[in-house]
């Protein structure tokens, strides 16, 4: 009876493992409430490898968005604090385990707005990240951005004229970076453009008449 007992009772606790594993493996799906659009998903994983987000100091952001907070026009500061940003896979490979915008799992810096349980990255804040090189095209790959805040962040090159795909983008800032040359005019055809902030760059020119439509610039 012994010997049943003690393999009843390794069964249960292999049983128990697999349900944790199968639990795991479904992290970020429809349970915890909401899913992230799959190109988001993949939009910031691209960013995550391009400016070695491996590397990013989260005390650090996450101090320069409480900073920050009068900036961010949303309710509390918290809902731009989460969890460190994790592109971990199930075992077949099929799946990441952690969902950016469900509440279980929120990336830090990563705002989302969800309909019906499918969620699109609206906005994102990373000041403060160290992220080595240019503004990435790979922003471009986040269609319903509202807010960019990329202050801090030690970005160099040109802003990009490719920015201007964004256009429900409503707030962008890049300040105290070392962005160099002009401020591009296609920025003009962002037309929901609201605020814009490059103060402390290498920035050269004046601002562009297009921008006129943009209440506050600096």
């Amino acid at each position: 009876m012994s010997s049943f007992a003690s393999f009843a009772r390794k069964s249960f606790v292999v049983w128990i493992l697999l349900l944790n594993l199968a639990a795991l493996q479904h992290i970020g799906s429809s349970v915890m409430g909401s899913v992230t659009n799959s190109a988001d998903h993949v939009a910031l994983h691209n960013i995550f490898i391009a400016q070695d987000g491996a590397t990013w100091n989260y005390g650090a952001i996450e101090k320069c968005i409480a900073r920050n907070r009068k900036m961010f026009h949303v309710t509390a500061t918290k809902a731009f604090i989460g969890h460190h940003w994790n592109f971990s896979r199930n075992a077949a490979g099929t799946a990441y385990l952690f969902d950016p915008c469900a509440p279980a799992t929120n990336f830090t810096g990563v705002g989302c707005t969800c309909t019906a349980g499918l969620c699109r990255v609206s906005k994102l804040a990373l000041p403060c990240a160290t992220m080595p090189g240019t503004i990435l095209p790979q922003l471009t790959a986040l269609p319903e951005l509202t807010y960019l805040d990329l202050m801090m962040t030690n970005l160099k090159g040109t802003i990009p004229a490719s920015l201007q795909q964004l256009t429900k983008l409503e707030h962008l800032m890049m300040s105290k970076n070392s962005l160099s040359g002009p401020i591009p005019t296609e920025l003009g055809l962002l037309t929901n453009l609201q605020y814009l902030d490059v103060f402390s760059n290498n920035l050269i020119g004046t601002i562009p008449d297009v921008l006129d439509n943009c209440k506050n610039v600096s």
